[in-house]
């Protein structure tokens, strides 16, 4: 599945519209297409990269503060990210 994000430089698409539609692409696939999260891996390059990296770090936190809203994905495939 290649699921699109919105651009920060489209209308209505500021930070974190990309960031909410990589969600709802997973809630997706989670809810509708019956995949299991060991069987889903995440994957990006350059600003998609970083979007599935801010993916991650957004469930991880979501764990941590007790409010799961979805399983992290088996493995993170990142091309050539956007890193500091």
């Amino acid at each position: 599945m290649l699921p699109q994000y919105r651009l920060s430089m489209e209308e209505n698409a500021s930070f974190p519209a990309a960031l909410k539609d990589g969600i709802t692409a997973c809630v997706y696939i989670l809810e509708n297409l019956g995949l299991e999260p060991q069987n889903i891996i995440l994957s990006g390059d350059l600003a998609g990269g970083n979007l599935v990296l801010s993916m991650i770090r957004y469930l991880v936190e979501e764990k941590k503060n007790g409010t799961e809203a979805l399983p992290l994905p088996a493995a993170a495939l990142l091309w050539s990210p956007w890193l500091d």
